[in-house]
């Protein structure tokens, strides 16, 4: 079979970008591709192509990806348009899940006992940073903590022998060294040990190694740009006798350098085996022409990255508009309204909290909508956790001795407690906070630097309260909301989503919240534009922004009850490139 007749037998249509990527199926090849250039068929035509036109056995071809989903996405592609019709299936699996046999074989071949998946990682280097430092550092150092774990099992990062934080006073390498200590003694690994052991072994063992080198012709790797170090160098072993490595991916939509992905891999790779070896799919097939030139321009901006054109094959205009609102809830009145005409709509955030205010008010008016894993976490954290506490405490009424000890030198006039039974949710909140003591709590927990993050937080909480007309009934609101979102099963409606979380996904209209100082980009990254930290922080908004489809819009509140948030850098920029 010709791949003319190839093309025609399987109703495909590639342009001569994806043409020539699909026909590339000996040796080393890197695919640079854009945001909805077409990657996915790219991978599957390539595959359907060896199989029925160069009669490849697709049993000895790997197909890796980086997430569970993506592969069982891919698989389905796959079997749909070509199931039956080759010699052989190939093996989609995760890095992961392929560490995961290469450790389980090795158990199986020496008599080893396997160990069980930890699954709970965070919540376990939790318990060890609470050994270690004081109550109000617990969240903060916990969630550093496990993101250090993380890159320096996958080899991101180094923890040096001086390496300790006194923010939070805590040593990095104890932490790091107990971690490791109860996984052993509990028999356990988290992912990234899969990874580290898989490797391991495959150094170690020779015949494991071998074994799969010789059980593979060919290796496909998807979201190239999300690998770390480890992984790269697992996949380096395994391809080494390869007759083919094809490698699919994207620098402008590298977002994950927390787990230790580096796009550094990528701009290697031509280096080392030539340009010739570097193909590159650069049209759009998603997006309006309004939504490409403004990501195209954002993007333009990281300085480390290799040059490509993002090109839009739709002609249709769509848009691209920053609104402006007085406040929290004015903005949400107009999305809630806008929402009514969307079939097919999503609202990102840089962080997970932004959503929750929306989500609640959503609850409330009957609107489906379905909500980010891991919302209700919001309710505990501190210090949202702690003042629903004490809120629980005055309408249950209780007295103070039930409030937590940590709190009550700071809460110790009685008669300012029984005031907020009797004032209206948002004013007790506002007595709790800047009358009480609590707020004085706050800061000598969290620190200035980490302010601006706290003072989002009391402003989504208060604009929840705002429309109860006491405490109590807004805990009975809120206690249904967090049943909600514990049984939700939603799979229609408005999706609510962190910009890390939309990734892969796409929706005619995206709306984008919270643009301001000091949240997205985040205040850790806020620098002179040029640090690699920045430069993510870029490509998350450029993630975000060529999810849509038709229309994009930047919504911004100009007034908070607590926290004073500028438009940010990034929503000034978007403003500029709009009007050029």
């Amino acid at each position: 079979m010709t791949f003319q007749e190839f093309c025609m037998e399987f109703d495909l249509t590639l342009d001569q970008e994806q043409k020539e990527a699909v026909l590339r199926t000996e040796g080393p090849c890197l695919v640079q591709a854009v945001p909805g250039s077409g990657k996915t068929t790219v991978l599957t035509a390539r595959l359907g192509y060896m199989g029925c036109c160069l009669g490849t056995d697709l049993s000895r071809v790997l197909v890796m990806t980086f997430s569970k989903d993506a592969a069982e996405v891919m698989r389905e592609r796959f079997r749909t348009r070509f199931g039956g019709k080759t010699k052989g299936q190939p093996t989609f699996c995760t890095i992961h899940s392929l560490a995961f046999r290469i450790i389980r074989e090795y158990c199986r071949k020496y008599g080893r006992e396997p160990f069980r998946i930890l699954t709970d990682s965070e919540k376990v280097i939790k318990d060890i940073v609470k050994k270690q430092c004081d109550e109000m550092y617990w969240d903060l150092a916990s969630e550093e903590a496990a993101g250090r774990i993380s890159q320096a099992l996958n080899g991101a990062v180094v923890l040096s022998a001086d390496e300790e934080d006194s923010r939070y006073g805590v040593d990095w390498r104890e932490i790091f060294g107990s971690y490791k200590r109860m996984k052993l003694q509990e028999k356990q690994m988290d992912f990234d040990d899969l990874l580290v052991y898989g490797l391991r072994i495959l150094k170690k063992c020779p015949e494991i190694c071998h074994a799969l080198q010789n059980r593979f012709d060919h290796f496909c790797v998807d979201e190239f740009q999300d690998s770390s170090p480890i992984q790269n160098e697992i996949l380096k072993l395994l391809a080494d006798k390869a007759k083919s490595l094809f490698l699919v991916g994207d620098e402008d939509q590298s977002i994950y350098g927390f787990r230790g992905a580096d796009p550094e891999y990528m701009h290697r790779f031509a280096k080392e085996f030539g340009p010739e070896r570097v193909l590159r799919l650069e049209n759009n097939y998603r997006s309006s022409q309004a939504v490409i030139s403004v990501a195209g321009k954002l993007i333009r901006q990281n300085r480390g990255r290799t040059p490509k054109d993002l090109k839009g094959v739709r002609q249709e205009a769509g848009s691209v508009r920053v609104r402006r609102f007085k406040d929290l809830r004015e903005r949400e009145d107009h999305l809630l309204e806008d929402l009514t005409e969307q079939s097919d709509a999503a609202v990102l955030a840089r962080n997970n909290e932004s959503l929750i205010g929306i989500a609640y008010r959503m609850y409330l008016e009957g609107i489906p909508f379905i909500p980010t894993k891991g919302m209700k976490d919001f309710f505990f954290q501190e210090p949202i956790g702690r003042i629903l506490e004490i809120f629980r405490c005055v309408t249950e009424k209780k007295d103070s001795d039930s409030i937590p000890k940590s709190m009550q030198k700071y809460l110790s006039n009685e008669s300012l407690i029984r005031c907020l039974s009797a004032a209206e949710p948002v004013n007790a909140l506002y007595l709790l906070v800047d009358q009480m003591g609590f707020g004085r709590y706050i800061k000598g927990k969290w620190g200035e630097k980490n302010m601006s993050r706290i003072y989002m937080k009391l402003d989504i909480l208060a604009e929840m309260m705002a429309p109860h007309p006491d405490l109590e009934d807004f805990m009975k609101g809120l206690d249904g909301f967090m049943q909600e979102l514990a049984s939700s099963d939603e799979t229609e409606g408005i999706r609510l989503l962190t910009c890390h979380g939309a990734k892969g996904m796409e929706f005619e209209k995206v709306y984008l919240i919270d643009l301001v100082d000091k949240i997205f980009p985040s205040c850790y990254y806020i620098t002179d534009g040029s640090s690699k930290e920045y430069e993510e922080e870029v490509r998350l908004l450029y993630v975000a922004l060529t999810r849509a489809k038709n229309d994009a819009e930047i919504l911004q509140a100009e007034n908070y009850r607590w926290g004073r948030f500028a438009p940010s850098i990034f929503a000034k920029e978007i403003e500029e490139m709009i009007d050029e």
